[in-house]
């Protein structure tokens, strides 16, 4: 006569609404003390030591999956194939980590180069630019020299400023009408 097949149960089920793989959960540690206050026997004889035959006999199955609960007819099986995955995962996650450090190591590379080119910005804008005080006229000294100064071409200011108030450039504003008169009124 043929042994009758021993098998846990596999998947996970419902007991006292909490749904779980039971053969599992009493596997992993006081088995016989889960076995008995679950009353396990019948589902998890393998894991339960209850099976009717002297020895377990393992039921021919195709391969075991994870998502399906189970992992085939020893606890050993299930637990090597549990590690492997978790192991997959955790390798997953150490490379995306490793991807995202990089990200952020080109990342910093960036605002440091951004911060770098910031700087000299703003020292050619501080060595090629000097401000004359609002409404004033700049302040020249005269040649020390005894020759005559070279005779220089003369330019309007650029750029906006403000008079009383109102920001605009008033180069191209005096330009547009009544030049004279409005320089003359605007101290330009």
């Amino acid at each position: 006569q043929a042994p009758i097949a021993c098998a846990d149960k596999r998947g996970a089920w419902t007991i006292n609404d909490t749904f779980r793989n039971w053969c599992t959960w009493a596997a992993k540690a006081s088995t016989a003390s889960r076995c008995k206050n679950r009353d396990l026997y019948a589902d998890c004889p393998v894991t339960c030591d209850s099976c009717p035959t002297p020895a377990p006999v393992a039921v021919t199955t195709s391969s075991p999956t994870i998502s399906g609960g189970g992992a085939g007819p020893t606890c050993c099986g299930e637990v090597r194939i549990e590690l492997d995955a978790v192991k997959s995962q955790v390798e997953n996650l150490e490379n995306g980590i490793n991807e995202m450090s990089i990200d952020m190591n080109r990342m910093k590379n960036k605002m440091e180069d951004l911060g770098n080119t910031i700087v000299e910005i703003l020292n050619i804008l501080q060595t090629n630019i000097t401000l004359a005080p609002v409404g004033s006229t700049p302040i020249t000294s005269a040649p020390v020299a005894s020759t005559p100064a070279p005779t220089v071409g003369c330019t309007d200011r650029r750029g906006a400023w403000t008079i009383d108030d109102t920001f605009r450039n008033w180069c191209t504003w005096a330009a547009k009408a009544s030049t004279a008169s409005r320089c003359k009124n605007r101290d330009l």
